[in-house]
């Protein structure tokens, strides 16, 4: 991706991984501070803290008009705007790890439409700081979705104790597929 200035009334961390593949984190586009993006191999936004339902429609189309080709949860997504999200055809990176406590198998069922993903990330359990992990409400029926994600290089799937290795059938005709986390 080329070099670029990404501006928002949301609060947005932004983040990339650059040529030399290492990720980098940049600044927040809090009080409509301009963020630099260097050239990349792609780059990623993560709200900063939770948005009410007018700022996700303002986010997913200010993701649709800018083509921001990633996005990261930091823990505040749930079936709903997995449903939003699933508009953006154009994301090749999603990470959905964090406390997204509220992502099911009918949620992940929207990720179908997704179909140029690249990268996916669904580490979801509990507060880090909770007396224990919380399973997520994932089994293999939501890992369905894997089938319609041809394009993926890089799947992690930890913390999925419901997952089986049915779950994960799907994978072996994913002929991009480069590295695996379970």
């Amino acid at each position: 991706f080329a070099q670029q200035v990404l501006k928002s009334a949301l609060p947005l961390q932004v983040s990339w991984i650059g040529r030399d593949r290492k990720e980098h984190a940049g600044s927040t586009t809090m009080a409509d501070r301009e963020v630099q993006l260097p050239e990349c191999l792609v780059w990623m936004v993560e709200p900063r803290q939770d948005l009410t339902d007018k700022q996700w429609e303002l986010l997913i189309d200010e993701m649709h008009e800018r083509k921001v080709p990633g996005f990261r949860s930091g823990g505040r997504v749930n079936d709903k705007h997995l449903a939003m999200l699933s508009q953006l055809d154009h994301l090749v990176y999603l990470d959905l790890n964090g406390t997204n406590q509220e992502i099911t198998d009918e949620g992940l069922k929207h990720l179908a439409k997704l179909s140029h993903l690249e990268y996916l990330s669904l580490v979801l359990n509990g507060a880090f700081n909770a007396d224990r992990l919380v399973p997520a409400k994932v089994t293999d029926k939501g890992l369905a979705v894997l089938k319609h994600l041809p394009d993926l290089v890089e799947l992690n799937l930890s913390n999925l104790f419901s997952m089986t290795d049915a779950g994960i059938a799907p994978l072996k005709d994913h002929r991009h597929l480069r590295r695996v986390s379970l």
